[in-house]
C-alpha cells in the first residue's frame, strides 16, 4: 500500500502545474496598473483627459477575492478526482501515464468550449467598438484635421469692454494672418464637436418665414474666413466681410438644415429671417456639420459676424502648412503684440478636439479590445493544453498508426480535427452568448448594428487562427513521435 501511495505521489508531482495564486494575483494588480496607463490621452498642449480608473482598496479586495475564488473552483475538481483513484489503474497505466477517463475528458473540452465562447464575445464586442469609432471618424474628415490649431482668447482675464474687444479682435487677426506660415486665421465662440455653445429656442409661429412646430437654433459667432479655416464650404453666397460691423445691418449665414426647414423650395441667400424680434439678411448657406457632438442628427445653425455679435471670449483658429510647435511660437508672439499680459491657452489641433470629443467611445474600444486580446491569449493556452495533454495521452496509438503505415500528414490532420472541432464549437456557442449580450450594447454603437456581419465574421476569423496555430504545435509534436519508442513504452 505505501508503494501505491509513492506511486500516487510522484504522479501527482509530475502532472501538478506551477500555479501559485498569490504570485499570480499580485502580478496581475501590477499589470493592472500598468494598462491603466494606456487609456490616459495627453494632447500637445499637455493637457490630460483621463477618467479616475486606479484601481482603489474596494477594487482590489474585489479582484483578490474573485481570483481566490478562481483559484480554488479551478483545483477543486482534480483535487476531488484524485482523492478517490482506482489503485489498479494507476499501477496498470505507469508504461503510459494514466489515462484520464472519458468523463474527465470531456470536462475539460467542455472547459476549452466554454473558454472559446467567452472569449469570441469579448472578440466581438471589441469588434463592434472598433467600427463604431470607425464610423464617427469617417462622418466628417475635414473636422478632424492637423493643420488647423485652435486656441483660446478670454478677454474678461484683462477687463476689456466691448469696444476695446472688438479692436483687440481685429488687432489679433491682422497679424496673425501675417504670421509666415499662417495660410488664414479667424476667431469662433465655439468650435465644431463641442458640447454647450448658444442656442435659441421659438415658437415656429413667431418667426418669419414661420413653420410649424417649435425651433431650435444652435447660434455660433465668427470672424471672416471661418469656413475657409475650418474647411465647411459655403454652398451659396458670400462671407462675412469687414464691411459688416456692428452699424450694418444684421447678417447671417446659415446651414443646409436650416435652408430645408425655412425655404425648402427656393434660395434664402438675400431673404431677410426674423427670430425673436430681430431680422437678419441671409447671406450665404454652409454646409452641414457637426455642431454639438458627432453622434448628432442634423441641427439648424445660425452663424453671426463677431462684431454683430461680441462675446468676451473666442477660440483663434488658424490654417498652416507648417508644423504646430513652429508656427504657435510665431502666433503667440503675434498676440503678445497686441496685448503681453493676455495669455493664448488650450493649444490643440482640430484632430485633437475632436479626438477628446470621442474619448469615452475609445475608451470602450480599448477596454474590450485590451479584455480580448487577454482572452484569446487564454483561449490559445488552452487549446494548446489540451491537445498536448490529448497527444501525451494517445501516443500509444499514435505509434500503432504509424507502424501501422500512416504518415505524418495524417496524423497531423487528425490532431488539428481536434482542436478545431472544439474551436468550432466554442464559436457557435459564442455566437449565440453574442447575439444576446451584444443587444444590450446597441445604443452605444454608432453606425453599425449589433449583430453586424463584419465583426463577428472577423471574430471568427481570428478566434479561428489562434486555434490553429495553439492546435498545431503540439500536432507538430505528434507527427515526430517514434513507433518503436512508444510501443516500447506500453
Amino acid at each position: 500500500m505505501h508503494g501505491m501511495t509513492q506511486l500516487l505521489l510522484m504522479k501527482a508531482d509530475n502532472e501538478r502545474g506551477e500555479c501559485n495564486p498569490p504570485i499570480d494575483a499580485a502580478a496581475g494588480l501590477l499589470l493592472a496598473y500598468w494598462l491603466v496607463a494606456l487609456f490616459e490621452v495627453r494632447t500637445s498642449g499637455g493637457t490630460l483627459l483621463t477618467l479616475p480608473l486606479e484601481p482603489n482598496a474596494t477594487v482590489i479586495a474585489f479582484a483578490v477575492l474573485l481570483s481566490a475564488l478562481a483559484a480554488i473552483g479551478a483545483g477543486l475538481l482534480p483535487a476531488l478526482s484524485t482523492s478517490r483513484p482506482d489503485l489498479l489503474v494507476v499501477v496498470k497505466g505507469m508504461g503510459d501515464g494514466v489515462r484520464a477517463g472519458f468523463g474527465r475528458q470531456r470536462i475539460r473540452s467542455a472547459l476549452v468550449v466554454l473558454q472559446v465562447a467567452l472569449s469570441l464575445v469579448l472578440v466581438v464586442g471589441a469588434g463592434l467598438f472598433l467600427r463604431s469609432l470607425s464610423r464617427l471618424q469617417a462622418i466628417d474628415p475635414t473636422l478632424a484635421s492637423d493643420r488647423v490649431v485652435a486656441s483660446t482668447l478670454n478677454l474678461t482675464l484683462r477687463g476689456y469692454d466691448e469696444p476695446r474687444g472688438r479692436q483687440f479682435y481685429q488687432n489679433v487677426l491682422q497679424r496673425v494672418g501675417a504670421v509666415p506660415g499662417v495660410e488664414s486665421a479667424s476667431l469662433a465662440y465655439v468650435l465644431p464637436v463641442t458640447a454647450g455653445g448658444m442656442r435659441m429656442d421659438v415658437p415656429g409661429s413667431t418667426t418669419k418665414p414661420a413653420v410649424e412646430g417649435p425651433v431650435g437654433v444652435d447660434l455660433v459667432p465668427v470672424s471672416p474666413n471661418f469656413f475657409r479655416t475650418v474647411g465647411v464650404p459655403l454652398l451659396a453666397g458670400r462671407d462675412f466681410s469687414a464691411s459688416d460691423g456692428a452699424a450694418a445691418p444684421k447678417v447671417i449665414v446659415i446651414n443646409e438644415t436650416m435652408k430645408q426647414r425655412f425655404w425648402p423650395d427656393q434660395n434664402p441667400v438675400g431673404q431677410p429671417f426674423t427670430i425673436s424680434d430681430t431680422t437678419y439678411e441671409v447671406i450665404a448657406i454652409a454646409r452641414d456639420t457637426k455642431y454639438r457632438n458627432l453622434r448628432e442628427s442634423a441641427r439648424m445653425v445660425m452663424y453671426m459676424p463677431y462684431t454683430q455679435s461680441h462675446e468676451a471670449s473666442a477660440n483663434l483658429l488658424i490654417r498652416t502648412s507648417l508644423p504646430m510647435a513652429t508656427v504657435m511660437a510665431a502666433v503667440r508672439g503675434a498676440v503678445r503684440e497686441v496685448d503681453p499680459a493676455l495669455p493664448l491657452y488650450n493649444v490643440r489641433t482640430m484632430a485633437e478636439h475632436v479626438n477628446r470629443s470621442l474619448y469615452l467611445d475609445r475608451l470602450r474600444a480599448e477596454l474590450v479590445g485590451y479584455l480580448a486580446g487577454l482572452a484569446l491569449l487564454l483561449a490559445a493556452i488552452g487549446i494548446y493544453g489540451v491537445v498536448s495533454f490529448t497527444v501525451a495521452e494517445r501516443t500509444r496509438e499514435v505509434g500503432i498508426r504509424v507502424a501501422l503505415g500512416a504518415n505524418p500528414r495524417t496524423v497531423l490532420r487528425m490532431m488539428l480535427a481536434w482542436g478545431i472541432r472544439l474551436t468550432v464549437f466554442g464559436i457557435v456557442a459564442g455566437l449565440v452568448l453574442s447575439y444576446w449580450l451584444t443587444q444590450k450594447i446597441s445604443s452605444d454603437l454608432f453606425g453599425i448594428g449589433a449583430s453586424d456581419p463584419i465583426a463577428l465574421a472577423g471574430a471568427c476569423g481570428v478566434l479561428l487562427a489562434v486555434a490553429a496555430l495553439a492546435t498545431l504545435i503540439p500536432a507538430l509534436r505528434a507527427t515526430h513521435i517514434d513507433p518503436v519508442v512508444a510501443l516500447r513504452s506500453e
